[in-house]
This record gives structure tokens, sequence and C-alpha cells, in this order.
């Protein structure tokens, strides 16, 4: 992905972060949200903050690592991790709504 990509998926993120958290405070105030939308949009807002942040934590990596072997291999742990903490996220999640 070029530096285009990066940000314009952060950005996307951002915007699309605004429906999941809306849905998140409802369903936490009142309860009145069936048990699989606040899934849905649980497990929605855990994927849009994991890759929300992912572009950040990169562009940290890019101040911070000047080699550039260093600097992929930690990009490529970043995606790693990221992709772990959804994983290990939706299973919480799975195991707290059922």
């Amino acid at each position: 992905m070029g530096e285009a990509a990066w940000w314009v998926l952060q950005r996307a993120t951002g915007v699309l972060l605004v429906l999941p958290v809306g849905i998140h405070l409802f369903a936490q105030a009142t309860g009145a949200v069936d048990l699989t939308v606040r899934f849905v949009s649980d497990l929605a807002l855990l994927v849009l903050v994991v890759l929300h942040s992912l572009p950040g934590l990169r562009t940290v990596v890019h101040d911070y690592v000047p080699d550039g072997r260093l600097r992929v291999l930690a990009e490529r742990l970043l995606l790693l991790g990221g992709a772990a903490l959804i994983g290990y996220g939706a299973w919480g999640l799975w195991k707290f709504f059922t």
C-alpha cells in the first residue's frame, strides 16, 4: 500500500466509526438494541478501531525506525498484531454475546 492509501484508510475508518460508536453508546445507555445488532456493531467498532490505529502506529514506526529492513519487519509485525487483536477481540465478543 502506498502512503496515500494509508492516509485514506485512516480517514475513511475515522468517518465510518461514527455509526458503530453511536449504536454502542445508545445500546449501553438504553439496552433497547437487539443482541445481534449489538454484536455486529461492536465487531464493526473493533475492526474499525484497529484499522484506524494501524496507519498511526505505522507513522510512528517510520519516524523511529530508520533501517529499511527493520521498518518492513516492524510493519509486518504491526499487521500481524492487528489481525491478532481483531481475532482475539472477535472471539471475546462471541463468548460475551453467546
